[in-house]
Parts: structure tokens; sequence; C-alpha cells
């Protein structure tokens, strides 16, 4: 009896850890615009928009639609994006600039030229710490 249970709960074991898990490379020869990439994410429309170092990329599952500064991106290096309540996806470059996807197309942000001077400011220290 003990061997029996000891066998239905090795079957058990090994059926819970059989998950197959299907994972492609997608690359430059899939439409990807570079493959130095900085963060992905998920909308809530469900496509798939890749950071990257040539812009943006936003997959279909199929194709990619890539968005760099000819598209509206205030820069090609865009190194974070934040989907917001409203469901527009935010994008953040590497001088600090802002712009936005409202769905239809790339909207820059008014105030980069004074998010970027903020940015450049050399920053006074808050604590000293000696050794």
């Amino acid at each position: 009896m003990r061997y029996l249970f000891l066998l239905v709960v090795t079957l058990m074991m090994q059926a819970t850890c059989a998950q197959v898990v299907n994972m492609t490379q997608l690359t430059l020869e899939h439409g990807l615009p570079s493959n130095e990439t900085y963060q992905v994410t998920q909308d809530a429309k469900g496509f798939i928009w890749i950071c990257t170092d040539h812009g943006v990329a936003r997959y279909n599952g199929q194709t990619f639609k890539s968005f760099s500064t000819v598209d509206g991106l205030v820069e090609n290096t865009i190194f974070r994006i934040y989907q917001d309540y409203q469901q527009r996806l935010w994008f953040l470059g590497m001088q600090g600039s802002l712009c936005y996807w409202d769905g239809d197309s790339i909207r820059q942000v008014a105030g980069n030229p004074q998010i970027r001077r903020v940015l450049n400011k050399p920053s006074i220290p808050s604590n000293i710490v000696v050794d």
C-alpha cells in the first residue's frame, strides 16, 4: 500500500512539472529595430512594446511596427515605458525626455526643455559621509 501511494505521488509530481515553455527569440531579422533592448511591456490591448536604442517597437504577435524620432519620439534611445490610467503609454528617453502614445500617435510633452534643464544641473549632495 505504501509503495502504491509513493508511485501515485511520483506520477502526479511528474505531471505537474512537465510543463513546456514556448520561447521565440526575436531579432533584427524579425523586424526589431535593434538587438539592444531595455524594457519590454504589454499594453491593455495586448501589444508588446520594446524599448531599444533605436526607438520603440510594437509587436502584435506576428510583425513589428517601429517608432523613432521621425514618428514623434523626442529621442531614439528609450529606457522605460509606463502605462497610465488613461491607457496612454509614456516613454522615457536617455536624456530624460518624455513623450507618450495616445493610441494613434506619439505626442511630445511641452515641459521637456525644463525637465532636461533640471536633470542636467549638478546636484547638491544631501548627505556627506566621511569614512
